[in-house]
């Protein structure tokens, strides 16, 4: 109150109330008042290792037969690799960088954002919510890292809600087996359905009806919805906090071309990266059922040809699902 501009006209009164509230606000907040004394801890132990260390030797001069050392790479180099190996998905290589900045520079935001996305391809929503709130205290003009923060801490809060209600008989599994439910009545519409192709002969989905294409999109709809609704699936993103392409929008969009491409590249890349996505790995389990369950359907009908649904049928359906998910998210909240 001493600084509020209101009581005080002084010139300096604005900047200090302004960083009084900045200090509130840090210290008032367990996380970041942690993070803040750690801080604090770790530039001490720094001020008191220079302190220690003898002065420099004077340079020597570089003769004929010796080589100049090579300049050390700068922070910002560093950040900048962490940037590219985030975008080729090398999470492996990149978490390892992070943590080598982050340990070299406690306020490199970029490193805590990088360290809150890999966090929450792994399905860990509390220690993703954490490092994207250091990110936001370091970079606070960064509105995507107050977002990302505040998602990551809505999704883990609706996480420990869902076990609280599972251990009470109550489980997130209800709205799956809902889905399933639905996309099995899909292909029983599907296997009984009299309907004839619309689609010109010699195409690769000749002997698609519309009631087959509109069963598709539907029963990936509906599997996208049930899964997040149930808290299975992260919050639906465009893009991280990197500013790179979402992946799970990513596989979503190359399910679109086609699924088993979609599926075969992600296990692939997972595999070489060895990193999953825990989110992309229950998403392309529900889309495979989806995709089998209508199979069988079409194999029951006497004028659909199912390995035509079989090979094809998951582009249909991962239209659905990333409609369903985005409708299903925004329900959520």
């Amino acid at each position: 109150m001493e600084y509020h501009p209101d009581r005080n006209s002084s010139a300096d009164a604005s900047a200090k109330f302004i960083e009084v509230t900045k200090a509130y606000e840090v210290l008032s907040d367990p996380i970041r008042r942690a993070e803040y004394d750690r801080l604090r801890k770790i530039n001490e132990e720094l001020r008191k290792k220079k302190q220690s260390q003898r002065p420099p030797t004077p340079k020597q001069p570089t003769t004929n037969n010796q080589k100049p050392k090579s300049s050390p790479v700068s922070q910002k180099q560093k950040e900048e690799r962490l940037r590219k190996l985030m975008s080729v998905g090398n999470v492996k290589e990149a978490e390892i960088l992070a943590r080598q900045i982050v340990a070299e520079d406690p306020r490199s935001a970029l490193s805590y954002a990088a360290l809150g996305d890999i966090a929450r391809s792994r399905g860990d929503w509390k220690l993703a919510s954490k490092m994207f709130a250091y990110a936001n205290q370091f970079d606070p003009r960064n509105d995507i890292y107050l977002r990302k923060h505040e998602e990551m801490l809505d999704q883990f809060n609706r996480t420990e809600i869902s076990r609280h209600k599972q251990s009470n008989q109550d489980g997130r599994w209800v709205s799956p087996v809902v889905g399933t439910v639905l996309t099995v009545v899909a292909g029983c519409f599907v296997a009984m359905s009299p309907e004839e192709s619309v689609f010109a002969k010699g195409t690769i989905v000749s002997s698609w009806t519309v009631g087959l294409v509109s069963m598709l999109f539907f029963s990936g709809a509906i599997m996208g919805a049930t899964l997040c609704l149930a808290d299975y699936l992260d919050r639906f993103e465009v893009t991280t906090a990197m500013g790179r392409i979402s992946p799970n929008l990513l596989f979503l969009l190359l399910g679109v071309v086609n699924l088993w491409v979609a599926g075969a590249i992600y296990i692939v890349v997972g595999g070489l990266m060895r990193s999953f996505s825990i989110t992309l790995s229950r998403l392309m389990i529900g889309l495979v059922g989806v995709v089998v369950i209508l199979t069988i359907g079409a194999a029951g009908s006497q004028a659909i040809d199912p390995y035509e649904v079989l090979l094809w049928g998951g582009s249909v359906v991962s239209a659905g699902a990333l409609f369903g998910w985005a409708f299903g998210d925004g329900l959520r909240g």
